[in-house]
C-alpha cells in the first residue's frame, strides 16, 4: 500500500507543475504515435473525381 500511496504523490507533483505551466489550457499539442498494426489508407478522405 505504501508504493501506491508514494505514487499518487509523486504522481500529484508532476501533474501540479504541468497545471503550473499550462499544460491543460490548449496551449502544448499531445504527440500522437501512429499505430504500426494497422494499415494506413491514402484514399480515404481523398475525394475522387466521377467525370
Amino acid at each position: 500500500m505504501k508504493k501506491k500511496a508514494l505514487h499518487k504523490l509523486i504522481k500529484g507533483k508532476v501533474r501540479k507543475d504541468y497545471k503550473e505551466q499550462g499544460g491543460y489550457d490548449g496551449r502544448f499539442a499531445e504527440k500522437v504515435v501512429p499505430n504500426k498494426k494497422r494499415k494506413y489508407n491514402r484514399r480515404k478522405g481523398k475525394k475522387v473525381n466521377e467525370e
